[in-house]
C-alpha cells in the first residue's frame, strides 16, 4: 500500500510540474509577444485592399485612413497591373522596381521582393502588394508530401503516447527499483533484529519462569512476574512490527486456507489462557450454533494476529482488570454469505477523538495512539477487504466487529436465519 502510495505521488508531482513547465511558458510566449508587438505583424491585406479606390480619371485613391492603417503597420503598398507595371503605390521603396515580370511575381508572392517581406492579395485589376521593411517578419514555406503527412497524422497518436511513456516510465522505473531496495534493505534489517533478539528473550523468559518456581519470596515473585510480562511485551512487539513491515510494503507471503472458525476460536483462547494474562481477567468466546462450521479463507497467522491484538489491547488497557469476549455471529446479507468476528471488554473504554483516530484511514509515516497492534489489526483487515468498525461496548469499554466473507460451501446458508 505504501508503494502505490509513493508511486501515486511521484506522478501526482510529475505531472503537476509538467502542468506548471507548459503554463509559464505559454505565459512566457505571451509576454514576449506583447513585448515584441508581434501582433502587428499580421497585416490584413484584405482590409486595406478593399479601401483602394479608383477615380472617374482611370487612376487609384486611398483615403486617409488606409494610409494611416499602412503606417501603423510601418509598412508600404503598391498595385501591380496586368502588364506588370505598378499602378499605384504608397511608401514604396525607391529600390524596388516599378515594373515586374511574371516570373517576378512568381517569386516574390512565396517569398521575399529584394528581402522585403511581402504580402499579397489577387484583385480584378490585378495584383495588391503589402509589404514591411527589411529583417522585420520572418517568412518561410515548408513542402512535404502528401504521402509522408498522412504518415504522420497516423503516427503522431503512437508519438505521443511513445513520448509520455517515456517521460513518465523511465523515472517511474527507477524510483520503483529505489523504492524496492530500501523496502528490501528495511525488511532484511527487521528480520535480522527479529532473529537476534529471539534467544535473549526465551533466556529471559526461562529464567524468570525458574524463579517463579524455585522462589517463596513475594516481591522476588512480583518481580519475576513484571519481567516475563515485559519480555512477552517486547515479543510481542517484534511480532507486530514484523507483520506491519510485511503488510505494508507487500513483503510477506500469505497463504490462503480453510479455517474451521469455531475450533479456531476456542484454541485462541485457550493459548491465551496458559500465558496467563491474570486472575483480574476474565475471557470467554460465544459462537452462535449456526457457525459451527464456518469456515473462512484466509492466511491462518495473519487471522491469529488480528484476534491476538484485539485482546492483547483489551489487556493492556485496562491494568486493573476487564471483561473479554469474543463473539462469532452471523450477519444477514443480500449477496454472500457474512459473519462478524467481534472483540469486546467492560474496561475504561476509549474517547471520542480516540474514536475517530481509530476510524481514520491509517497514515504509513505515523502510529494511532493506539500503537502498532491495532494498526497491524486495520491493515490485516484491509488486506482481505474486511469491514472493520471500532465502538464503544455495551458495558462502556471497547467493542471492534470485523466482519469477514466465508466460504460458501462450507458454511450454513445464514440468510435463511431469523434474526
Amino acid at each position: 500500500m505504501r508503494r502505490l502510495e509513493k508511486f501515486a505521488r511521484y506522478f501526482r508531482n510529475l505531472f503537476s510540474l509538467l502542468f506548471v513547465v507548459l503554463a509559464g511558458n505559454l505565459v512566457l510566449i505571451m509576454i514576449l509577444n506583447v513585448w515584441t508587438k508581434s501582433y502587428q505583424a499580421y497585416i490584413q491585406v484584405g482590409d486595406i485592399a478593399d479601401m483602394l479606390t479608383r477615380d472617374e480619371a482611370g487612376g487609384y485613391a486611398m483615403p486617409q485612413k488606409g494610409t494611416d492603417r499602412l503606417d501603423w503597420y510601418e509598412a508600404f503598398a503598391f498595385l501591380i497591373g496586368e502588364d506588370g507595371t505598378v499602378l499605384w503605390e504608397y511608401g514604396m521603396p525607391e529600390e524596388l522596381p516599378r515594373e515586374y515580370s511574371r516570373k517576378d511575381i512568381a517569386v516574390f508572392t512565396r517569398w521575399y521582393l529584394k528581402e522585403y517581406p511581402v504580402y499579397t492579395l489577387i484583385l480584378e485589376d490585378g495584383i495588391f502588394v503589402v509589404g514591411k521593411q527589411k529583417g522585420t517578419v520572418w517568412k518561410y514555406t515548408m513542402i512535404e508530401f502528401q504521402d509522408t503527412m498522412d504518415v504522420y497524422v497516423r503516427c503522431m497518436p503512437a508519438i505521443l503516447l511513445g513520448n509520455v511513456l517515456l517521460l513518465g516510465g523511465l523515472p517511474f522505473l527507477l524510483a520503483r527499483r529505489q523504492t524496492y531496495r530500501e523496502e528490501r534493505e528495511r525488511s532484511t534489517w527487521i528480520a535480522g533484529v527479529s532473529h537476534d533478539i529471539r534467544t535473549p528473550l526465551s533466556l529471559t523468559l526461562g529464567a524468570a519462569s525458574e524463579i517463579r518456581r524455585e522462589s517463596s519470596e513475594e516481591e522476588t515473585l512480583q518481580r519475576a512476574a513484571l519481567i516475563e510480562e515485559q519480555t512477552l511485551r517486547i515479543r510481542e512487539l517484534i511480532v507486530n512490527l514484523n507483520a506491519e513491515n510485511k503488510l505494508t510494503y507487500g513483503m510477506g507471503k500469505w497463504e490462503r486456507e480453510d479455517i474451521l472458525l469455531a475450533p479456531f476460536l476456542r484454541e485462541l483462547l485457550c493459548d491465551t489462557l496458559n500465558r496467563g494474562p491474570g486472575e483480574q481477567y476474565t475471557l470467554e468466546v460465544e459462537i452462535a450454533k449456526e457457525l459451527e462450521q464456518c469456515v473462512l479463507r484466509a492466511d491462518r497467522s495473519l487471522v491469529r494476529r488480528l484476534l491476538e491484538n484485539l485482546i492483547r489491547n483489551s489487556i493492556v488497557h485496562n491494568p486493573k482488570g476487564c471483561y473479554i469476549v469474543v463473539r462469532l455471529t452471523p450477519q444477514r446479507a443480500k449477496k454472500g454469505r457474512f459473519a462478524v468476528l467481534t472483540v469486546e471488554d467492560d474496561g475504561v473504554g476509549v474517547t471520542q477523538e480516540q474514536l475517530r483516530a481509530l476510524r481514520r484511514p491509517v497514515k504509513w509515516d505515523k502510529l494511532s495512539e493506539h500503537g502498532l497492534g491495532l494498526r497491524v489489526v486495520r491493515q490485516i483487515a484491509a488486506l482481505y477487504r474486511w469491514r472493520i468498525r471500532f465502538e464503544p461496548g455495551d458495558k462502556g469499554g471497547l467493542r471492534c466487529q470485523v466482519t469477514v466473507r466465508t466460504a460458501r460451501r462450507n458454511c450454513l446458508d445464514i440468510s435463511q436465519e431469523t434474526d
